[in-house]
């Protein structure tokens, strides 16, 4: 059986990846860049050491080149020929943007981490898994509502002008 690489947001899919025993995500993603599919000409990743891995290190980045253009698998929008990446950011007050892996077996069945925030250089895949990544965003401090959306999304009247 083989293994199943998703970047959600950049929108790389490569089946068919080999399984060798005791294969790690790291050993996965490594795989993918050596042979990145049919739709991608490049495929890559940046890593960077993780206080909260453990002491592993973390993906902070993805990148992939579609000299054809690619369709986003979840919207069937086609995107034009070119570079795309997508990093995480930690500047921008009051949120930060990371990358999250997902394990699934091959029924599609959520695999949790064994170990609390483990590295993806040392989470080990059995044969069928598919690895999802995705970007998502924390907020790090209060994130005030916009005036326009407070009464829709708190129930307050919006402030009269100069108030």
């Amino acid at each position: 059986m083989s293994m199943t690489l998703r970047i959600v947001g950049l929108f790389y899919k490569q089946t068919g990846i080999p399984y060798t025993q005791g294969m790690t995500v790291k050993d996965l993603m490594d795989a993918a860049a050596n042979a990145p599919g049919p739709a991608a000409a490049r495929f890559g990743y940046v890593a960077a050491g993780d206080l909260l891995t453990q002491g592993g290190a973390s993906v902070i980045a993805f990148g992939a080149r579609y000299p054809d253009g690619v369709t986003s698998l979840t919207s069937g929008t086609r995107y034009p020929a070119g570079e795309y990446y997508l990093a995480e950011t930690n500047v921008s007050n009051p949120r930060y943007s990371v990358w999250q892996y997902y394990v699934r077996d091959a029924n599609g069945t959520f695999k949790p981490n064994p170990l609390p925030l483990q590295s993806f250089e040392t989470r080990v895949l059995d044969e069928g898994d598919r690895v999802d990544w995705r970007r998502v965003e924390v907020l790090s401090a209060p994130n005030p509502v916009p005036a326009v959306y407070r009464k829709t999304i708190l129930g307050e009247h919006r402030p009269a002008a100069g108030a």
